[in-house]
């Protein structure tokens, strides 16, 4: 049992201290954790996801789909590339050597890609439950590139509470990178509530209605065994679940102060590697289902057709832009032999 007299530094990177010979090997513990599970994540990452990029860049063709799965790649993978820090720092008892400029970042980073992939995330479950015009008008490559781009800004937006309120701080215990709030604790309140509204509740909320929608659709046998469908659907669900311990445990915190010791102690740490190892996870979940290793199936992930519909979708569409290239460059146009 951890005793009263133990100080505790609850934040995303979970800073420990503990004072009993108990309490160093939880700590240790926590410090293996932490270094064995965060190089796991960034060996498997930064390869997974630089295949997926060069992959998308080199091999497709561009559309709407794949210029959304490179836009969540590259989220993951610039949060990656912040780990090393956070590694370094649980290997010097999660004491923080860097610039105080880096400890904002490394947590304003890790939160913009929680709230960008799941803005994503609900915009293809949009995408995927809509038709006929406006299906079309969303599946542009200048609209999708625009979402994608709307996504990384709201989820900068959504997480400047990082900027404002993660510091390094002189300790008795050293330089520890952690959340200060100056207050009686409303701020810290405000800030996970927010970050479980829009970082999970809100877009699964969004994802429900969608997935209701898509089941009433009259091709939904078309849709449920399409490759593409399958695999966005695995990667709803690997996203809601890894950043649920997190919140569930950050909301506990608040509001179970008489029963949080023990279990935020060995919780929050899980929590927070369950939630990176999320960034991970995508490319692994394409090349398992898809059956490929060309990942030729990003490419009409957004449509919901058959295929020959498909084709349909794909030379309306390119026939409209035609229409729209010629209007903008006053040539008549042509009709079709």
């Amino acid at each position: 049992m951890l005793q009263n007299n133990t100080t505790y530094d609850y934040e995303y990177d979970y800073n420990y201290t503990f004072l009993t010979n108990s309490e160093n090997k939880v700590r240790e513990g926590i410090t293996y954790m932490y270094v064995v599970t965060y190089s796991v994540i960034l060996s498997l990452g930064l390869l997974l996801h630089m295949f997926v990029i060069c992959t998308i860049i080199c091999k497709m063709k561009e559309t709407a789909a794949t210029i959304w799965f490179l836009g969540l790649s590259v989220t993951h993978l610039v949060t990656l590339l912040l780990l090393p820090l956070q590694i370094v720092s649980a290997l010097d008892d999660f004491t923080w050597r860097f610039a105080g400029a880096l400890c904002k970042i490394c947590s304003y980073m890790a939160f913009i890609n929680m709230h960008s992939t799941a803005l994503m995330l609900a915009f293809i479950s949009v995408i995927r439950c809509l038709s006929g015009p406006i299906s079309r008008f969303f599946c542009r490559h200048g609209v999708s590139t625009g979402v994608v781009l709307l996504s990384w800004v709201a989820g900068g937006v959504l997480s400047t509470p990082s900027l404002l309120y993660r510091n390094s701080e002189d300790t008795s215990f050293g330089v520890l990178c952690r959340d200060t709030y100056r207050d009686t604790g409303n701020k810290e309140k405000a800030v996970v509530v927010n970050r479980f509204l829009f970082g999970w509740l809100c877009p699964l909320f969004v994802v429900f209605v969608t997935s209701c929608l898509m089941s009433m659709k009259r091709n939904r046998a078309l849709i449920k065994t399409s490759k593409s469908y399958g695999i966005i659907r695995v990667m709803i669900i690997a996203y809601f679940l890894c950043w649920l311990p997190y919140h569930i445990l950050m909301l506990f915190k608040l509001y179970a102060v008489e029963y949080r010791t023990v279990l935020l102690t060995v919780g929050i740490p899980i929590g927070t590697a369950l939630s990176f190892l999320n960034s991970c996870l995508n490319p692994i979940i394409y090349i398992k289902m898809g059956s490929c290793k060309n990942m030729g199936w990003m490419q009409d992930a957004f449509s919901t057709a058959s295929p020959g519909n498909n084709q349909a979708t794909s030379e309306a569409m390119a026939e409209e832009d035609m229409s729209l290239q010629n209007a903008k460059s006053g040539e008549p146009e042509q009709d079709d032999p």
